[in-house]
């Protein structure tokens, strides 16, 4: 029974550690660089190959070129590569299929299966060819070519830039702190004018607290989730969504780019929660909207965006809100809320100040999730000590009654 309790334990400190930490991902293509001769009668032409999230799982149905092309007896084949990269050896592994059909009423004329293997992926590889052994044609042993691939639009994780190209653009702002689901997509370059480009829109990964952040990276937030940015020249500034986000799926904020300096961020969609201490040594910080910017200082303020409606309320401290249309300025106060769209500014709304502030609070008291994991593993860890203790205690008792008992007897005995 000790034995289980102490493997189940292990296991949940497991998985707590798991679950705690964000899983890197691991993004790029790989880019044919011509066409294939895999036969005497064919060639296969391989379209960019995708890795997402460490996984290959590509498919390609090609005409078998073998008398029958243009005519209903015309097969089609298929070429297939399922597998995942592992990032300890930094190679692509997994399974190659190769299905011949001449004629689509017909069976397969020919089936081959390998296992692959890539040459070694790292940030500078420009160069990346599939290997393949293992190989059977039917259940006949059989050889098939390497195939060699340009590596194109590395992710964070594995990236092509050199280092210098790296710290020329990074922004200086730094993760004091994460917590919730916050993911980071990060540049691929910049245009003419410095603004940042996005090659896969959707290529986000997970925040870490040692990554580097470039000017124009954008931080998503979900529901109940927070950072605490360090900006250059300023103290910490804590950023966090609420319990309920409703309408919005997420908070979407992009760091500014080169040419805005340090002090701009802006806020793309969705609510957000802002508590800046003492946010910039001389002047303020601005933080654009789509129809205002606010200039602030010292303050806890809450953002929301949609795009077309921008809106703050000011919690503690004062911010000046700017329209960016009619050019109109207002300074907001502790339980005002002023509304801006293409219009300008609206009239000023008075809120219960209280209980906004309670509402995030509360939101902010809130126990984080790992911690009371870790407290709930503490206290296993010093129960199941604690019973293995009684049990040890209890065992030599027992042996030692038993000595008694049998000292007992044998005097008896000579008795």
């Amino acid at each position: 029974m000790i034995k289980l309790i102490f493997l189940t334990f292990l296991f949940s400190i497991l998985i707590i550690f798991n679950n705690s930490y964000p899983q890197a991902t691991y993004d790029f293509v790989l880019k044919a660089k011509g066409e294939y001769a895999t036969g005497l009668d064919r060639k296969l032409i391989i379209d960019n190959i995708k890795v997402e999230n460490g996984v290959i799982d590509y498919y390609i149905e090609y005409i078998h070129p073998t008398g029958y092309i243009n005519t209903r007896y015309a097969g089609k084949s298929f070429f297939s590569l399922k597998g995942e990269f592992l990032p300890k050896e930094k190679i692509l592994v997994g399974e190659m299929q190769d299905v011949v059909n001449h004629g689509v009423e017909g069976p397969i004329n020919r089936e081959t299966r390998c296992e692959f293997s890539s040459t070694i992926i790292e940030k500078d590889t420009k160069e990346v060819t599939l290997h393949f052994k293992n190989c059977l044609e039917d259940g006949t042993p059989t050889g098939y070519g390497p195939l060699p691939f340009s590596l194109i639009r590395i992710s964070e994780n594995i990236q092509d830039q050199k280092e210098s190209e790296i710290d020329s653009n990074d922004s200086g702002v730094r993760f004091s702190d994460i917590y919730g689901e916050v993911e980071v997509l990060l540049p691929t370059g910049y245009d003419e004018n410095g603004e940042p480009l996005y090659d896969n829109p959707d290529a986000w990964n997970f925040a870490k607290l040692d990554m580097q952040l470039p000017y124009g990276a954008k931080l998503k937030l979900k529901e109940n989730s927070g950072i605490i940015l360090a900006f250059p020249g300023s103290e910490p500034y804590e950023m966090r969504t609420p319990d309920n986000m409703y309408p919005y799926d997420e908070t979407i904020i992009v760091l500014p780019s080169k040419q805005k300096g340090d002090s701009l961020f802006q806020i793309l969609i969705g609510k957000l929660y802002n508590n800046v201490k003492k946010v910039i040594n001389e002047g303020s910080m601005d933080v654009e909207m789509s129809q205002a910017v606010l200039g602030i200082k010292g303050t806890k303020f809450v953002l929301e965006e949609n795009g077309t409606i921008s809106n703050v309320s000011v919690l503690e401290g004062q911010v000046e809100f700017i329209s960016k249309f009619s050019e109109q300025k207002q300074i907001i106060n502790p339980g005002e809320l002023v509304e801006a769209t293409k219009d300008g500014l609206g009239q000023t709304i008075y809120f219960d100040l209280v209980k906004e502030q309670s509402l995030w609070n509360k939101n902010n008291n809130k126990i984080d999730i790992n911690l009371i994991f870790y407290t709930l593993g503490f206290i296993v860890l010093c129960l199941l000590i604690y019973f293995i203790y009684k049990l040890f205690i209890s065992k030599k008792l027992n042996r030692t009654k038993i000595v008694d008992n049998n000292i007992a007897s044998e005097d008896n005995s000579n008795q």
